[in-house]
């Protein structure tokens, strides 16, 4: 009942927190595999699934003690209509990049900008009605994307050395309770990388990923729809 308490984003992070004397305590959901919650609902408040149907981040990608991190977020996706990153690239396309917001108890938000070799951008925005219904949205939009902007967002990228940051980006000191999950994925010339963080952490990616929520997606966090925790 634990896992039920605590907020979507801290409950794929959980298992990495059950230390004792060096050893990991296994949760009872990981041992679930693909055997559907009782009520046969995934999600907040029961279980996630496993990263599969298809699998959107490479295996172990964010280390051995953070699969619930893969479930999670393959969940949110999946839920709102995207896919892996590198089934995205069409003809034409120079590289793809996507932010997944999920703030405690509230909407997640979706930011996709598929760059094309002029130098412009199609943007795609999702927000989902609530986090324990991200597969209903209430927007769902494509806009173009200036070559400035474009050239703007990946000057945030070099500044932060995207491509070579940890995929899971958290504290040591501390686990973040109640903060707001960001992940951050880019494919460019067949190479993938992904990396993850928890505010109100501030890690070199923020800057890149907040621009394409707050400043091309025109997403306000801070107003999104708020709902109760699971019990």
């Amino acid at each position: 009942m634990l896992v039920k308490r605590l907020p979507c984003l801290v409950r794929y992070g959980l298992v990495a927190w059950f230390l004792v004397g060096g050893a990991l305590i296994e949760l009872p959901i990981l041992a679930m595999g693909q055997t559907p919650p009782v009520g046969g609902r995934w999600g907040p408040g029961s279980v996630f699934p496993p990263d599969g149907s298809p699998q959107f981040f490479p295996t172990g990608v964010f280390g051995a003690y953070h699969d619930l991190d893969a479930r999670a977020y393959s969940w949110y996706l999946r839920s709102m209509g995207e896919q892996p990153l590198p089934a995205s690239s069409g003809e034409g396309q120079q590289s793809v990049y996507r932010v997944l917001v999920l703030p405690a108890y509230s909407s997640p938000v979706v930011v996709r900008l598929d760059a094309v070799a002029d130098g412009t951008a199609e943007l795609n925005t999702k927000v989902g009605k609530s986090d324990f219904t991200p597969e209903v949205l209430v927007v769902s939009g494509t806009k173009s994307v200036t070559r400035q902007d474009v050239k703007t967002f990946f000057g945030m990228l070099d500044s932060a050395n995207f491509w070579r940051t940890q995929s899971v980006q958290r504290d040591p000191r501390h686990h973040t309770f109640g903060g707001t999950g960001w992940l951050l994925e880019g494919t460019l010339d067949g190479v993938y990388h992904v990396t993850s963080w928890v505010e109100p952490r501030r890690v070199p990616c923020s800057d890149a990923a907040s621009f394409l929520v707050w400043n091309l997606g025109k997403v306000d966090l801070h107003r999104l729809p708020t709902q109760p925790p699971a019990r």
